[in-house]
């Protein structure tokens, strides 16, 4: 088991086909199993998946927990996924409090066969304050935090995630889980939005229902600015509010004029040609 907080190397993960015939459709990979249990203050548990050279590419997957040799780690259990290109972090989650079990199991697969070494570590969500901007401090060598917002029913509708980053040395992701997903993984995020070279970034999504949402902060590391050292210590200024109103007429080409939204459905083929 891998507890919150906690960062544990390990060897590389065996061949997703050793020891048996591939045979579909019940063909079950090999990974490396690891276990993580919620957190009783924090809705949402995750274990992040970080291969230590850039250029190789493990896969993480979410899976129900293993209680013996005999079950556990069937792709038909496979609960949620993180699959991202070689370089990019990986994770999983889920959602403590809406969930039948409190204990969940990562495996990590290997589909290169690669030989090389890899890092997991698990994290659980802190409180974030809607319409509030909070700091979220990525450490030297940490890739990945997260938060928890509620949405209130009053505020459901088009809703941003900013971020600034300081200093904006290499780009920082931000996600998004709805109020009703119970697993996750980096792949399975609803909208995503990742900082600019002034370390700015934006997220806009539309939130049909109200509760606790999760929102991811993380970085890969192909994007480190020096792949040879340390990922260096990066602060970030999370806010989830409104999204405010475009003021700005929107001029599509080929149409007669900008659009204009009007208080009145009113418009008729004559009065707003197109």
């Amino acid at each position: 088991p891998v507890a919150v907080g906690e960062t544990i190397t390990s060897n590389e993960p065996p061949n997703p086909s050793g020891g048996f015939v591939y045979l579909y459709p019940g063909f079950n990979p090999n990974v490396d199993g690891w276990s993580m249990t919620g957190s009783f203050t924090s809705p949402y548990t995750g274990l992040s998946l970080r291969a230590l050279d850039p250029d190789y590419d493990f896969d993480a997957y979410l899976y129900p927990h293993s209680t013996g040799s005999d079950n556990g780690f069937t792709s038909a259990s496979r609960l949620a996924f993180s699959t991202r290109p070689s370089g990019c972090l990986e994770a999983v989650v889920f959602r403590n409090d809406t969930t039948p079990l409190n204990t969940y199991d990562m495996g990590v697969s290997n589909w290169g066969r690669v030989d090389g070494d890899y890092e997991v570590t698990c994290f659980a969500s802190s409180f974030l304050a809607y319409d509030t901007a909070t700091a979220v401090d990525l450490g030297q060598d940490e890739y990945i935090q997260m938060r928890h917002v509620y949405v209130p029913s009053s505020a459901t509708g088009w809703v941003s995630i900013d971020l600034e980053a300081s200093p904006p040395e290499g780009p920082v992701h931000v996600g998004w889980l709805r109020a009703d997903h119970t697993f996750g993984g980096l792949n399975e995020l609803v909208s995503e939005a990742v900082t600019d070279s002034a370390g700015h970034g934006r997220a806009d999504l539309l939130v049909s229902t109200p509760g606790t949402c999760g929102v991811v902060v993380w970085r890969d590391p192909l994007e480190i600015p020096d792949p040879e050292a340390p990922a260096p210590a990066v602060s970030v200024q999370l806010r989830v509010h409104a999204t405010p109103p475009e003021l700005h007429p929107l001029a599509p080409d080929g149409w007669y004029r900008p659009l204009v939204p009007r208080p009145a459905a009113d418009g008729t083929p004559a009065s707003v040609p197109m």
